[in-house]
Parts: C-alpha cells; structure tokens; sequence
C-alpha cells in the first residue's frame, strides 16, 4: 500500500494488470487530486482553530471545511474502497495532529 506522501510524488503512473483486467492512471490522478484537497481543507481547519478571531464565523468555516472534508471522503471510498478510504483519511488527519504539536 503506498502512503499520501507517496501518492502525491508519482509523476507517471503505469498501466496495471490485474486478473486481466486494466487499471488506468486516471485512477491515480483523482486520488492524487482528492489528497491534495483533503490537506488542503484540513490544513484551512488547523488554521482557523488557531486564529485570532472566534465566534460564529470562525465554526461556520470549519464546519464548511469539514463537510467539503465528507465529499472527497465519498470519492475516495468510490475510488478506493472504504478501508483503504479511511487508512487515507487517517494519515492525512495524522499529518495535522503532528504539525499541532509541533506548534
């Protein structure tokens, strides 16, 4: 299984063929896509939970973060499965409590 990280470096993606059936590199290139955005947003959330400001505003924008969050999610299980869905989902949510305590 490859990590996030390494999802993200692959530059060229091999035609595959498994049980005679072909997989195809756009595969690969959503799920990169879908990566990318779901740090995207978390990274958005982190930031706002450590903003000056607080309030209604400030919930309303995570909370629309964590929704956007939700849709890649169904995606990525239509992508990938539900296991490997989550297993994703839980490094990238990892990535973000190692940057929180480092901060």
């Amino acid at each position: 299984m490859l990590t996030v990280d390494e999802i993200r470096d692959v530059e060229q993606i091999a035609v595959v063929w498994t049980n005679g059936k072909r997989s195809t590199y756009y595969m690969e290139t959503e799920l990169r896509r879908l990566l990318k955005q779901i740090e995207a947003e978390y990274d958005a959330t982190y930031s706002a939970l450590h903003a000056l400001s607080s309030g209604t505003s400030r919930h309303d924008f995570i909370n629309a973060r964590m929704q956007n969050i939700d849709g890649y999610r169904k995606e990525l299980v239509e992508l990938v499965g539900e296991a490997e869905a989550f297993r994703l989902l839980l490094q990238e949510n990892d990535k973000g409590e190692g940057r929180e305590n480092k901060g």
